[in-house]
């Protein structure tokens, strides 16, 4: 876990280091350790349902903080932090599940430097943080003494490895952590970790994430040129789209009608934390097994946003 997480955290010390049964995994038994059934725990506005299904299930409340193409916006975190009293933040800096947002430097330090007038613990999920390239610093190099940095290989490798990492403040609290994770999960799969191990080790896991970050950006290309200009944000490397609909479309309507041709797409509503603005999908690149296949989708789901209202009135 050191050597695979060194470009982003160099000097990292093994004893801060948790081996988890995947990134869902260890979020839960993360989230048993920060709160408590009835605390409110703070995320994007729309964030990871995996995220939103764990704070459920463990009776936490979650309160959405406002973001922009950016991710987190400062003041809206330093206000939400005042009027909730939240016992943790979780976020996703880079490459935003959904909105494919990546936090800047400068927005980063910032976000860092509220984190620190507050002593506010917070889950950075860096699920997608080996994917770029030139990778930027996670909020864990900038304020490590508050994050829990979960670096997960199923986004960055492939993901029938259910293996993640979780870097801990310190050595304490990552024993604390191993307490709720045997409790939650047992252990790691002990196969699963040595062929993470051995792959890292001898090189596979750095050929496997350079194919991987090769197709990434070869659907990335063929999103750009087969959707509509200005409706999709995306990340270069990223292996999902955040499609943004026009009237008289609503992501309902929309996620509806593409199902009948046979394709799922995700409305923005299985991510909000509160009211969703009910015009936004997540659109999946890495489902289709070939980009033959993914080229025959993303026509017909191009020739579907081109309906005009006439259309729309017909099909609801």
């Amino acid at each position: 876990g050191v050597v695979w997480l060194a470009p982003l955290l160099p000097g990292l010390a093994a004893e801060r280091v948790l081996v988890c049964g995947g990134g869902q995994a260890a979020l839960t038994a993360l989230l048993t350790t920060l709160a408590r059934c009835g605390d409110t725990v703070l995320a994007e506005r729309v964030t990871y349902p995996g995220f939103r299904a764990a704070a459920a299930q463990l009776g936490l409340r979650v309160e959405g903080v406002a973001m922009d193409g950016d991710g987190l916006l400062p003041d809206a975190l330093e206000q939400a932090i005042a009027l909730h009293q939240p016992r943790a933040l979780y976020t996703v800096p880079t490459i935003h599940n959904p909105t494919t947002a990546t936090m800047p430097p400068a927005r980063r330090a910032a976000v860092a430097a509220v984190l620190r007038r507050n002593a506010l613990p917070v889950i950075e999920d860096d699920a997608y943080g080996a994917l770029p390239p030139a990778p930027l610093a996670p909020l864990a190099a900038l304020v490590p003494e508050l994050v829990w940095y979960l670096a997960t290989l199923s986004k960055s490798l492939l993901p029938g490895l259910r293996i993640a990492y979780l870097v801990a403040p310190d050595a304490a609290r990552a024993a604390r952590a191993g307490m709720a994770l045997r409790a939650t999960a047992q252990m790691a799969p002990p196969l699963s970790a040595a062929i993470a191990t051995r792959w890292v080790r001898d090189g596979t896991a750095q050929a496997i994430l350079q194919a991987v970050r090769a197709e990434s950006a070869a659907r990335q290309d063929l999103a750009r040129r087969l959707l509509p200009p200005g409706s999709v944000d995306a990340h270069p490397q990223g292996h999902h789209l955040w499609l943004r609909l026009s009237a008289p479309w609503t992501a309902a309507a929309f996620a509806g009608e593409v199902r009948r041709s046979g394709l799922a797409v995700v409305p923005e509503s299985a991510f909000a934390t509160g009211t969703p603005d009910g015009r936004a999908l997540r659109l999946s690149l890495g489902a289709a097994p070939d980009r033959d296949t993914l080229h025959a989708a993303l026509t017909r789901i191009a020739t579907t946003l081109s309906r005009d209202a006439d259309a729309l009135a017909e099909i609801v």
